[in-house]
């Protein structure tokens, strides 16, 4: 009796048993979104572009490496070995072409390379000390239109989540994601005209610009740049070799400039544009008696004497060829380079009363964002 009883028992139990029903919550996906910014020095802040697309960029590109628990020493491409387009909503986000999800376990992570234009060579492994190392570059990179434009982010190292931390703010509503600080690889070059006319009694001047052109200018270029896994979660700016770009003299020269044809260009004592902003790879521009970048200017003054209705007007062409290196920089210096990210706007003053032609080049930042003073060494 004693036996059965505890028989069943034992068949209740297994009855419960077999009933109860056994929930497994799985972890919610997270999506991997971006939150994308340009930055400049805040030294030498102006005007207050900071977005991507505020400069109409709404695409860039990206390859991510998967560190999995387990498998650290084994990266996997994260985003297939052809990497990802990210493109911008048009609202608050950016994001991949289809949703990729960030790994559950806690020891897992991945490092993100984000890049905007050409096609650069990119390797990723680890040296001799066992420490992962990415190289980048742009080899034999040739500019070849004025708006070319070459962009590379900090990479970001260790990433697990989308954060929005305390040092980053949010760009055209994106509050959160993997922060892409994006650096200029280029340099801009500018011209303004104006006149600088002395005043005399009787006589007055029209100068008018014809051409402009700057020759000399090499146009194809390579840059290689590192970055070694610094162990914690962050951005991390590249470490570029040879202290730039290298320029490849046997790989051409470009001619910068405009001609105006039958419609000179007419300056007033207000600075107006003659050639908009070029992209140009970064040099070196004092290079020698023999191998200077040479601007080259034609202008026609007319020259108007007496007062109406007597008066008698005088036109002559005069063309100028002077290096660009020969002007003054500031406080009397000269500007021997255009360096990665700087825009410099050269002005031309025109005074037909001495014949004196002066240039004043003023480097700014490209994209400007006063409050984060992040540098590309």
């Amino acid at each position: 009796m004693k036996n059965r009883f505890n028989i069943a028992i034992l068949l209740f139990a297994v009855a419960l048993a077999g009933c109860a029903k056994v929930e497994v919550v799985p972890t919610a996906e997270r999506a991997v979104t971006f939150q994308v910014g340009s930055y400049a020095p805040q030294t030498k802040a102006e005007g207050d572009t900071v977005s991507l697309n505020g400069i109409g960029i709404n695409d860039f590109s990206s390859f991510a490496y998967l560190h999995a628990a387990g498998f650290m020493d084994t990266p996997r491409a994260f985003f297939g070995e052809d990497g990802e387009t990210i493109s911008f909503n048009g609202t608050d986000e950016w994001a991949p072409s289809h949703d990729y999800f960030w790994p559950k376990t806690s020891e897992s992570y991945i490092n993100f390379i984000s890049w905007r234009g050409g096609d650069p060579s990119i390797d990723y492994a680890q040296n001799n000390e066992d420490k992962w190392v990415a190289n980048f570059a742009w080899e034999n990179f040739t500019v070849a239109t004025a708006d070319t434009l070459l962009l590379v982010a900090d990479m970001a190292w260790r990433y697990s989540a989308n954060v929005n931390p305390a040092t980053y703010q949010a760009y055209n509503g994106v509050t959160e994601g993997v922060p892409t600080l994006m650096h200029h690889a280029l340099a801009q070059i500018c011209f303004l005209g104006r006149t600088a006319i002395d005043p005399v009694t009787g006589v007055s001047w029209e100068v008018s610009v014809n051409k402009i052109e700057l020759a000399g200018v090499y146009n194809t270029g390579s840059i290689y740049m590192t970055n070694t896994d610094p162990g914690s979660t962050k951005p991390q700016a590249w470490t570029i070799e040879d202290d730039g770009w290298v320029v490849d003299s046997d790989g051409g020269e470009a001619t910068i400039g405009k001609d105006f044809g039958d419609n000179p260009k007419l300056l007033s004592s207000t600075a107006d544009t003659l050639l908009k902003w070029q992209s140009v790879i970064p040099q070196i521009i004092k290079r020698g008696n023999d191998d200077e970048m040479l601007l080259d200017l034609t202008y026609t003054v007319a020259t108007t004497y007496g007062t109406a209705p007597n008066t008698t007007v005088v036109e002559e062409t005069v063309t100028a060829q002077v290096p660009l290196a020969a002007f003054n920089f500031g406080s009397n210096s000269t500007l021997d380079a255009w360096g990665m990210g700087q825009r410099i706007t050269y002005t031309i003053a025109i005074n037909p009363d001495t014949g004196v032609i002066t240039i004043i080049p003023v480097e700014t930042n490209w994209v400007v964002n006063a409050e984060y003073p992040i540098n590309i060494e």
